[in-house]
């Protein structure tokens, strides 16, 4: 049986947070890049990544689902967490992440609708979240 681990992802290396002339507005400026690397928690992280493995193998092909928690210095987000995210094992080979989600139906037909989203409308700004969730599961894996 294989116990909760929280990994730290080098994702967010860097990024500290600041207010932008108002107490109720933040923005992450990076320091040397946007997704600079890679530092630990205690250099600045403002999220980790916490790996639950599913145990039961139900259902098939899921591997764990995962957790982003945001760090003491991520302003407003401070002390809270985002679910929602799974890893899973394609058929083809290769792991895949899905996101947060809500389904609802449409004259019977389920759709999803995804609740994280890009803010600026670039496809590939998922990348760096993925590449977190996939690199914090890779070191699940290597230590059980």
């Amino acid at each position: 049986m294989r116990s909760q681990e929280l990994c730290v992802p080098t994702l967010f290396a860097g990024v500290h947070m600041h207010s932008a002339n108002s107490s109720h507005r933040w923005r992450a400026q990076a320091l040397g890049g946007p997704w600079r690397k890679p530092m630990s928690k205690s250099n600045g992280e403002l999220v980790s990544v916490k790996i639950i493995p599913n145990e039961k193998g139900n259902p098939a092909g899921k591997l764990a689902d995962a957790e982003v928690i945001f760090e003491i210095e991520a302003g407003p987000l401070s002390g809270l967490k985002l679910i929602g995210f799974s890893i899973w094992e394609r058929r083809t080979g290769g792991l895949n992440v899905t996101f947060p989600a809500r389904q609802y139906s449409v004259n019977g037909e389920r759709r999803s609708f995804a609740l994280l989203r890009p803010a600026n409308g670039e496809p590939t700004a998922q990348e760096p979240i993925r590449d977190a969730i996939l690199e914090a599961y890779s070191r699940f894996e290597a230590q059980t």
